[in-house]
């Protein structure tokens, strides 16, 4: 696929994020919250912050998924998405 070959983690970033929503829309609620803890990670590594006109709708999906999770599901999820390298949230979004 084409965002593994890009060198752009601002772009792999974006492609984790959407893939996030997708997987919520698609009842994949722990894939979702690992794409984004892997998302969140990378953004913080490489000084990306989230643009604050995105994170009213990141904080709505957020406690949509903690929600239907419950928080000690949720918590494992994002906890496994945080320890992924940018690499490996990638490789795994596409296995």
């Amino acid at each position: 696929m084409a965002f593994r070959r890009t060198e752009c983690p601002l772009g792999q970033i974006q492609a984790l994020e959407s893939l996030a929503e997708l997987a919520q829309r698609t009842g994949e609620l722990q894939q979702a919250a690992r794409h984004l803890a892997a998302a969140a990670g990378a953004r913080e590594r490489f000084g990306m912050p989230l643009p604050p006109v995105e994170r009213s709708t990141r904080e709505r999906l957020l406690s949509a998924l903690r929600t239907a999770l419950g928080e000690a599901s949720f918590a494992s999820a994002w906890s496994e998405g945080e320890r992924l390298s940018l690499q490996e949230a990638v490789d795994s979004a596409l296995a």
